[in-house]
């Protein structure tokens, strides 16, 4: 069992929750094909009080968001594995909210149109109405401590922090790490990162290839376009203890833009379906996304 946490609001009541989800997957570095059992701990303004266990899905195939506007835990899932004569595959929604007494209560439908519309069928944009924070393993309490420290930081930081919750909340996935370039063999040598044994791909770069990676603060949930068959027409997918973003047209000679952080830290904005992941990509087993879909938080 692998336990993962967030700092989210999932009530409305401006006060963030500690959001623990544990995993049961036997890839250690995903968190699908896993059935979620969730604690919240919410301070009331008096004291700590621990909500009951949720198991959120059954569903091997669900992902775990969160309702934007601070309105709960939602899980989306596909309920079957090939198009409709519409052309989508209808998902499973599920929203998980806590009432007065920390119990939850869960309302679900099915959405027979969950994509947006596309001008002959009218589509609900599902993806449009969720928000991903990032997961970090419950051994890292850096996140506790950036948000019990945050008063203690310069007037600068807070509002970076204020500027990363504005784009967490439009639906952006929001990451802070050190751009480097790094050589083929570097890059095949992350530590972190897979190894080139395990990913079953074959090595097709050149030598003198380079890559430009996002080398993030620590290890955290990425939330990434679903590599299934009709990919397009599922729910993302979250993987877990990824190290690095690359910048993916860094190696071909297009993208120069982020040269210029070089060796800097910075945090990035990005969309959830902007992101993708493909295991011969190095380095292997990091999620990747085109610099076109990024944007630099200030």
């Amino acid at each position: 069992m692998k336990y993962y946490y967030t700092l989210w609001d999932i009530n409305k009541d401006s006060i963030p929750d500690l959001v623990i989800a544990s995993s049961r997957s036997a890839d250690t570095t995903r968190m699908i094909d896993a059935t979620y059992g969730v604690r919240v701990a919410s301070y009331d303004g008096k004291k700590l009080i621990k909500s009951e266990d949720l198991t959120t899905s059954s569903d091997s195939y669900a992902t775990l968001y969160f309702n934007k506007n601070h309105d709960g835990i939602v899980t989306l899932a596909p309920i079957r594995y090939d198009a409709t004569s519409d052309g989508d595959i209808p998902w499973a929604k599920t929203i998980y909210r806590l009432n007065k007494h920390h119990k939850f209560t869960t309302s679900s439908e099915t959405v027979e149109h969950p994509l947006g519309s596309d001008g002959v069928v009218q589509g609900s944009d599902e993806l449009s109405k969720v928000v991903m924070p990032s997961f970090i393993s419950i051994s890292d309490m850096r996140g506790v401590d950036a948000l019990v420290n945050n008063e203690k930081n310069s007037q600068k930081v807070r509002e970076h922090n204020k500027n990363v919750q504005d784009w967490i909340e439009k639906g952006y996935q929001v990451y802070t790490g050190t751009i480097k370039t790094l050589s083929k063999e570097e890059a095949k040598n992350l530590p972190g990162a897979d190894k080139d044994d395990t990913t079953g791909f074959p090595d097709t770069y050149d030598d003198n290839a380079r890559f430009t990676v996002l080398l993030l603060d620590n290890p955290s949930s990425v939330t990434v376009a679903n590599g299934f068959m009709d990919c397009a027409l599922r729910p993302t997918i979250t993987f877990a203890n990824k190290v690095a973003v690359l910048i993916s047209d860094s190696n071909d000679g297009t993208n120069n833009n982020f040269k210029q952080y070089e060796g800097k830290r910075i945090t990035i904005a990005t969309k959830p379906n902007g992101i993708m992941y493909h295991g011969g990509d190095l380095p292997y087993g990091q999620p990747s996304v085109s610099s076109d879909d990024i944007h630099v938080v200030k």
